[in-house]
């Protein structure tokens, strides 16, 4: 029996494993009580409530910056099935690895750490994780397609051109993302977009942080090869490029092309292992050197896939060229 989560709550449950936010927060310390537990603040703003954490916006020596809050207890899954839970332990691995990946990964492409490290301090009689990470101003792929409904082929290249970076920086110490989406990609006002949130990135090179029975991600944006717990330890880049790829079609068309009318978790499973991907692209939208950039990244088969990212970027890198006179 497999759990779904996305990154609010649970969805439902369908014949494969996936989990993709490990509870809902249900304290939110006040603004004085982080000032009283936390020195070298200069102010904080209301916070912004995600998922997985709680992030208040945070002034230190006159840069702002993201203070990122996680409680530490343990959180049972209230689905009527007292086997699965949410341990501290699980919780604490899964901070550790995002912040040490982003220490390890000093790329545009992805965000860097402020000047508060990883602790654990006790906020409102409980203990807290507290980290910092800059503060990223911009627009979600998410927002940027609620509004404008679809994005222009050049910038959508732009977006492929930089997460292709940060999938390489991930990929150079063996991590796999493993939750590209749209929420999770910020074009920064000053230009460029970055790649957020390695809560559950893939370390190759150490343990599984979830059961063998389950998958994290966000269903939408599985790979193929994703939608298989025996695969976990088998994902490589080519798993978050075929994400990247779903991304980019989204952004092209405003739709994602698996989700099915009816919503359901199950049918969108099927139409990610399934569905052939060429009917989409045929619009006049999407430039014709640009449809088969995604074909390749979208094949069902990661060996059909690019084999690297250097391999992408190049093509990408051609694409644009063609479209807006030379993207680097």
């Amino acid at each position: 029996m497999l759990y779904i989560f996305t990154d609010q709550c649970k969805i439902g449950r369908v014949n494969a494993p996936v989990c993709g936010g490990w509870a809902m927060l249900s304290e939110v310390p006040s603004k004085e009580s982080i000032l009283s537990a936390i020195s070298g603040i200069d102010s904080i703003s209301d916070p912004i409530q995600g998922g997985q954490k709680i992030v208040y916006p945070v002034v230190i020596r006159g840069k702002k910056y993201a203070l990122k809050v996680i409680p530490l207890k343990n959180e049972p899954v209230d689905d009527g099935d007292d086997s699965f839970s949410i341990s501290v332990d699980d919780v604490f691995l899964r901070i550790k690895r995002e912040v040490e990946t982003l220490d390890e990964c000093s790329v545009p492409q992805l965000v860097k750490l402020g000047p508060i490290p990883m602790s654990i301090v006790e906020v409102d009689d409980g203990p807290k994780i507290i980290y910092a990470e800059e503060w990223v101003n911009g627009r979600s792929i998410r927002e940027m397609i609620r509004i404008q409904g679809s994005i222009s082929a050049s910038e959508v290249v732009r977006i492929g051109i930089d997460v292709t970076k940060a999938v390489k920086a991930l990929w150079s110490v063996s991590k796999v993302h493993r939750d590209i989406k749209p929420e999770n990609i910020i074009r920064r006002n000053e230009g460029g977009f970055v790649l957020l949130d390695l809560g559950f990135a893939l370390d190759l090179d150490d343990i599984s942080l979830t059961g063998s029975n389950l998958v994290c991600g966000t269903v939408p944006y599985y790979s193929p090869e994703q939608t298989d717990p025996a695969n976990k330890r088998r994902l490589d880049f080519r798993s978050d490029l075929y994400s990247l790829g779903v991304v980019m079609l989204e952004a092209l068309t405003g739709c994602n092309p698996f989700v099915s009318r009816d919503g359901s978790i199950a049918s969108t499973v099927r139409s990610i292992q399934t569905m052939e991907i060429r009917p989409t692209l045929d619009t006049p939208e999407i430039p014709q050197s640009l449809k088969a950039v995604l074909l390749r990244m979208m094949a069902k088969e990661p060996h059909l896939r690019y084999r690297s990212c250097d391999v992408l970027l190049d093509s990408l890198n051609k694409v644009g060229k063609s479209l807006a006179g030379g993207l680097t």
